[in-house]
């Protein structure tokens, strides 16, 4: 049995594409210009086209070919040409979808996948998850939802394919991965749903996105789960967002300093710590976001040598926490390479510099001694550094009070429920719930930072 694949997309075109990253939405988030955006599209093809590469190469029955959108005497990509294509043909985006499974499938039997170049995360091993369940018969239809209510993939056997499952889809709203479910249960297919992904439609999407793609670059066990570090999903992507916004994802998001007042996204990352059940981060991607957002806040005192927030960061929280992951996020915040950040258990102490050579970031870690061995260890020296963040981890062994220190607490959330102070309302309340049936490690790295 063949299987055929079919990357639906664009041309690279200033003005055609990532429009909606190029309009400001009143959070005063960056706002891309249209050749930056144009630029993005064509990493995300990049990427999009090397993992189905990929999966072709490992699957002598694979082959797959891109539907160009060719409104208006457009031309495909300038450097996809080794690729087989065509143009889509459809008034709507469902009967583009239908004409180009159709034609990228072949004779009844086959499995024909259709996927969307907005997924840069989107890894070899999904979509040969998705072909294969299909093959196997284990399912009729597989489809990857989106975030938003959308979804990104969809793998059906030929002989399945109709246009049931497209016509009166309310496309580019968030009940179309629902409706499409719908429709297939009401002609008698079994449906496969694989991970869930993210689009990338607004600067917020922008910032989330680069944060995964570093952490998940940087940190194995993130990388062994999506897929991603071990054949390089997202590189193309990770590369012009380093290239363009070096100082890292709260680049894009365009905050002001804390000192200024405004609700900037600094100051309402601040105040959600602060608040009864802090924040609650569903990954170690997430949990470095919120060390992001914190580092830039940091960022500014320490530069400046002023103070609207203290330098010394201490972090309580049980093993496994993500302690270390929000230091990698801190790091990113302050211009320090998160490659660099590794847990100092063994070492105590550890130094990270930024680009420019400066010390910007001193990581501390007390698991390995007891309150009274801390003074005779010289870790407290550390907390007197200047122009520098100073974090400790597993503060709470540390021998008295440190006046004028942030003091952060990391919990995980277990089975719907929290290792400390926490319950299934609270979950529901952030929306947990639904994502815990889209994402399956929800349960495993759930975790909630509360400023103490």
């Amino acid at each position: 049995m063949s299987h055929q694949i079919v990357l639906l997309t664009k041309p690279a075109l200033p003005g055609l594409v990532k429009t909606r990253l190029c309009s400001a939405d009143g959070s005063g988030a960056l706002v891309l210009d249209a050749e930056q955006a144009a630029n993005l599209h064509r990493a995300f093809l990049m990427d999009t086209t090397t993992t189905l590469e990929r999966v072709c190469a490992e699957r002598a029955d694979s082959a797959f070919s891109i539907a160009w959108a060719l409104d208006g005497g457009l031309q495909p990509e300038p450097g996809f040409e080794r690729f087989s294509g065509f143009a889509q043909v459809g008034d709507t985006l469902g009967d583009r979808l239908l004409h180009a499974l159709h034609r990228a499938g072949g004779e009844a039997g086959e499995v024909v996948v259709a996927v969307g170049s907005d997924h840069p995360e989107m890894s070899r091993e999904v979509v040969e998850e998705a072909i294969d369940v299909v093959a196997a018969g284990r399912a009729d239809l597989a489809i990857g939802p989106a975030h938003d209510g959308g979804y990104y993939l969809l793998s059906v056997r030929r002989q399945f394919l109709t246009s049931a499952l497209f016509d009166g889809i309310a496309w580019s709203t968030g009940s179309v991965y629902e409706q499409t479910v719908q429709r297939a249960d009401g002609v008698g297919l079994k449906v496969h749903s694989v991970v869930a992904g993210h689009d990338c439609d607004t600067p917020q999407d922008l910032a989330g996105l680069y944060g995964r793609l570093i952490e998940a670059a940087n940190t194995e066990e993130f990388g062994a789960q999506r897929g991603s570090p071990r054949d390089g999903t997202g590189s193309a992507t990770r590369e012009w967002l380093i290239e363009n916004y070096p100082a890292g994802p709260v680049a894009l998001l365009g905050a002001p300093a804390m000192c200024s007042g405004s609700r900037s996204p600094l100051s309402l990352m601040i105040e959600r710590l602060q608040e009864e059940g802090g924040v609650v981060s569903r990954s170690e991607a997430e949990t470095a976001e919120v060390g992001a957002v914190l580092g830039q806040a940091l960022a500014g005192p320490v530069a400046a040598e002023a103070s609207p927030l203290p330098h010394v960061v201490l972090l309580e929280g049980e093993m496994g926490a993500g302690k270390t992951a929000l230091v990698k996020g801190v790091a990113v915040g302050l211009g320090v390479d998160p490659a660099s950040v590794q847990s100092p258990t063994f070492t105590l102490l550890n130094e990270y510099q930024d680009a420019t050579g400066a010390t910007r970031l001193v990581h501390g870690d007390l698991y390995r001694l007891e309150p009274e061995e801390v003074e005779g260890a010289g870790v407290l020296d550390a907390l007197f550094k200047e122009d520098c963040v100073v974090i400790i981890e597993w503060s709470e062994r540390l021998p008295h009070p440190v006046p004028g220190a942030v003091t952060l607490r990391l919990s995980r959330l277990i089975g719907g429920t929290a290792t400390k102070d926490s319950s299934e309302g609270e979950l529901e309340e952030v929306g947990l719930s639904q994502q815990a049936q889209q994402s399956r490690d929800t349960r495993v790295n759930t975790r909630r930072i509360e400023w103490v």
